[in-house]
């Protein structure tokens, strides 16, 4: 009677186990993926630095191959050959009396660039008339994952969205800009200004 009752129970609490195994295997991706926008918008905006010089860009080719590799190492243990990721830089000027906002970079790693004529959204709570005025770095992650185990049938694409202001961007009304902002390196990047 026992040996019924345990083959009864038995695929429950296995069920249960690897349930339970692969709902936290989420929940730890997912605070991965806040943790990598939250670093990576925190490492672009204290690394970005415009000069104001024509000649140099804001941020170097060396600067986005490690802002690139930092997701990688915050991601580990988990792997992160599909994880995409967009950093840009969106600018809120003075114009004439009003203000308008405007996509200055984007670069990205296996992800979509920002759209240069569409105006960016802005972090909830903000309008064009109440942001501050210079650049918000916005961060955009998006991670897909598959527990494993049995159960790759079942996935789900992490998104999270970060914003940091950007400290050492020139906060005039409407700042010099050096040409290519970025080092565009293999096309994974466009200068909007």
């Amino acid at each position: 009677m026992a040996t019924i009752e345990f083959s009864l129970v038995l695929p429950v609490l296995l069920a249960l186990f690897f349930g339970g195994f692969a709902l936290s295997r989420g929940f730890y991706a997912m605070q991965k993926i806040d943790f990598i926008a939250h670093n990576l918008a925190d490492l672009t905006a204290r690394t970005t630095e415009c000069s104001g010089n024509a000649a140099s860009a804001c941020l170097s080719a060396s600067d986005v191959n490690d802002i690139f590799d930092a997701a990688s190492i915050l991601l580990s243990p988990l792997p992160s050959a599909n994880l995409k990721t967009t950093v840009s830089e969106v600018g809120v000027f003075q114009n004439g009396t009003g203000r308008k906002v405007e996509t200055i970079w984007s670069i990205t790693k296996q992800g979509a660039v920002r759209n240069c004529s569409t105006a960016p959204a802005l972090p909830e709570g903000f309008t064009a008339a109440t942001a501050p005025l210079g650049a918000i770095i916005i961060v955009d992650v998006s991670y897909p994952f598959s527990p494993g185990a049995g159960f790759e049938s079942y996935s789900w694409t992490f998104k999270r969205s970060q914003y940091a202001i950007s400290r050492n961007m020139l906060p005039a009304a409407n700042p010099t800009l050096p040409n290519g902002h970025i080092a565009n390196q293999s096309g994974q990047g466009v200068n909007c200004k």
